[in-house]
């Protein structure tokens, strides 16, 4: 996922998008924060794991 887009769509308070993208930008490389930060050009992208799970009650 690029992180611009994903700021784009999260609303976050001012200044903090100026702060995520410092704090992704410092995991480049590190992966402190689990998602596999890694810059892509200039664009900071990232993955986390998503699971779904469907199940169906009998009856």
């Amino acid at each position: 996922m690029e992180l611009e887009a994903a700021l784009q769509a999260s609303f976050p308070e001012p200044g903090g998008a100026d702060r995520l993208r410092a704090l992704y930008r410092a995991d480049v490389g590190v992966d402190a924060l689990g998602v596999g930060a890694r810059l892509d050009g200039d664009e900071i992208r990232f993955a986390y794991p998503c699971v779904i799970l469907v199940g169906r009650k009998p009856g």
